[in-house]
């Protein structure tokens, strides 16, 4: 199921990443996912007026293996830090239950 495909999705990123930092790339930012179960297109399809938990919970998921994977990568170039996740998650949902405050 999905869960399935985040593994293949990551462990391809991962890869990719990794053949970056072996043709001597310098620093790489990889964004995470946000809370996808709060975007317009999720709550509007099934009719919710708040997120999603299941979804977000499915991001929270995707981040928690790519910051794996990124780790893994990163001792395995021990002399520099190549890659760095950019972590938005957390940062957007605080600014959608903010905006569900108002």
């Amino acid at each position: 199921g999905l869960r399935r495909y985040v593994h293949s999705v990551v462990n391809q990123t991962a890869l990719d990443l990794r053949r970056l930092g072996e043709i001597g790339v310098g620093r790489i930012g990889v964004l995470g996912l946000g809370p996808i179960g709060c975007i317009p297109l999720s709550t509007r399809t099934l009719a919710r007026s708040s997120c999603i938990d299941l979804l977000n919970q499915d991001a929270v998921y995707h981040n928690t293996l790519l910051h794996q994977a990124v780790d893994e990568i990163n001792d395995h170039f021990r002399h520099r830090s190549l890659v760095a996740v950019l972590d938005v998650y957390d940062t957007l949902l605080s600014m959608v239950d903010g905006r569900n405050k108002l």
